[in-house]
Parts: structure tokens; C-alpha cells; sequence
């Protein structure tokens, strides 16, 4: 069952479609990054959240732009739970749910940058990030476990794929390729193959949670992790870009 929200206790910004730039970069040979004799600051916060802020994210939401929630009882809190979903099929889903539900609610899919959705806190709901839901079982059926059900609830990870041999250029720094980090294997495919690489030569994926990358970017100087560039799904900027 959705329930409105209050707009003033969960509201979110308008998405910018910062990501544009970023599918827009060019991708390099696979090659190790130079470095530079230069003292490595590790990024603050804000840079951090402006790299999570190229990545859309989605919710429902009634026709005036009320977040909605669900009140589930697998909720950690008890608390209603509003669910930003990275994925924007899992987000259609909810929405034809939430549609069936009431139809007389107006409700349609609100987006916001998932820097937002990632720090948004309230004492009122849960707030919870999904990811793919069927990146998320495949990763569970290669590892020989049974597909996630809602009772996981916040302790999901949210898996993003990327490879040390995929590497795009960087116009502000040719010296240190970017390292890309996919929330879809299919978008990590795509590149590999859009870098002028043969497909059947694609690395054995790497995988690394979503919350542990941004650790990292924020407290280890390293370039490995200065460079890191989230790259959202494809099937998430058409959307956004099919809307106007």
C-alpha cells in the first residue's frame, strides 16, 4: 500500500542531467594511468556527492510531486519506507503498482541525483536505495544463492561493475585515465566493445559495492579512486531524455 508523504520533510532537486557529459567522454585503450610527483588530497564530501550526482535515480510519486511511500513489514524501522530505485524498470513496476493501488492518485515517476537519495535522512521513514533487481539476483544465481526478497530490505548492496582494463580519457587530466564504474553489465559490455575492443576479449568482471566506493573516494588519496566516474544506465538517461 503507497501513503503520501510530506513534500517539505523529503523534498528533492530537480535532476540535472550531468551524466551527458559523462557518456559522452571518450573511452581509451586499456592502459595503466601515469603519475605525476604531486601531493594527493583525497576528495571532501562535496566532490564525492557531485560524483553520485551524475547518476539519476527514481521514485514514485503522486501528481503533485508528493513522494510516495510504502509501509512494508520487513521495514527495519517499522517506519514507512520510501524506495529510490536505480533501476528504472524495477521503477516502472512500483509505479504500475502503486497505479493499480489508486488509480485516482496521479502518481508518475519523480527523478532525483542519487547524491540526494544517498544522504537524505528523516525522522519520519526509511529511506532506501534498490538497485537492479535483476543485476542484483544474477550476481546471487552466479554465486549459488536463491534470488533477494523485500525482507533484505537496506542491507542490499548495490553492485556496480567495472574492470582495471576499461579506461576512459579524461580532457582535464590526459595523464590519469578515468576509471568507470557500471550499475548494469550490459553498459559495461557496450563500453568495452565502444572502446574499439573485441567482445570476446572482454576482462572477467570486478564488483564493488556502491557505498564502499564512495568510502574510498572520500578518504583515500589514491588517483584510482580520485578518477572513479559513476556511469548511469542507459535505459535511465533515455527515459529521462524521452520525458524532455
Amino acid at each position: 500500500m503507497h501513503s503520501l508523504l510530506l513534500a517539505a520533510a523529503v523534498s528533492t532537486q530537480a535532476y540535472m542531467p550531468m551524466a551527458m557529459s559523462v557518456r559522452a567522454g571518450q573511452r581509451s585503450q586499456p592502459q595503466l594511468p601515469l603519475r605525476r610527483a604531486r601531493a594527493l588530497v583525497s576528495l571532501d564530501k562535496q566532490e564525492v556527492l557531485e560524483k553520485l550526482n551524475a547518476v539519476p535515480v527514481f521514485a514514485v510519486a503522486n501528481g503533485a510531486g508528493q513522494l510516495m511511500s510504502t509501509v512494508s513489514e520487513f521495514a527495519e524501522t517499522g517506519a514507512p519506507v520510501i524506495t529510490f530505485y536505480l533501476d528504472i524498470a524495477d521503477a516502472k513496476a512500483s509505479l504500475a503498482f502503486a497505479t493499480a493501488d489508486d488509480p485516482s492518485a496521479g502518481v508518475q515517476l519523480s527523478v532525483a541525483p542519487l547524491g540526494k537519495a544517498f544522504t537524505m535522512k528523516s525522522s519520519d521513514v526509511s529511506v532506501q536505495l534498490q538497485p537492479s533487481q535483476a543485476e542484483y539476483n544474477s550476481i546471487r544465481a552466479d554465486l549459488g544463492f536463491s534470488s533477494a526478497d523485500e525482507s533484505e530490505g537496506t542491507m542490499q548492496l548495490i553492485p556496480l561493475f567495472y574492470s582495471d582494463e576499461l579506461k576512459f580519457e579524461s580532457s582535464s587530466d590526459p595523464e590519469n585515465p578515468s576509471t568507470p564504474f557500471f550499475f548494469e553489465m550490459g553498459d559495461y559490455r557496450a563500453a568495452w566493445v565502444a572502446s574499439g575492443l573485441a567482445a570476446d576479449k572482454l576482462p572477467a568482471v570486478q564488483l564493488m559495492d556502491l557505498r564502499k566506493l564512495a568510502y574510498q573516494m572520500e578518504n583515500d588519496a589514491s588517483d584510482a579512486w580520485r578518477s572513479s566516474v559513476l556511469i548511469p544506465s542507459e535505459a535511465g538517461i533515455q527515459f529521462i531524455e524521452a520525458r524532455g
